[in-house]
Parts: C-alpha cells; structure tokens; sequence
C-alpha cells in the first residue's frame, strides 16, 4: 500500500496542531520568565511525562 488515505492524513494534522498548540502554550506560559537557550538545551525545561510523549 504505497499511498495515505484521508484519514492518515487527518492524525498528522490533528496531531501537528496539538503539538503546535502546547507549544504556543508553553512560550506564552513562559514569555515573563527570563530563559537562555542555554537553559532550554541543559535541559532545565521539564515536562510532564505525558506530554513529553507528544514529543516522540
């Protein structure tokens, strides 16, 4: 089976909207405080487990 089907197509856009969402969430969540990148890549962002599982 070599091509998607409508509904393939439909999880990849819900899925990129709720990734995109929480992520606009969280740069407004966090837009007060002062972060680094060098914070974000030492890993001084936590997640919650389940929603670290949208990252996969």
């Amino acid at each position: 089976m070599n091509t998607l089907l409508p509904a393939d197509y439909v999880v990849f856009f819900v899925y990129f909207i709720a990734v995109a969402a929480y992520g606009y969430y969280i740069y407004r969540k966090k837009k007060s405080d002062t972060m680094s990148s060098n914070d974000f890549f030492s890993l001084k962002v936590r997640l919650p487990g389940g929603r670290s599982a949208l990252r996969l």
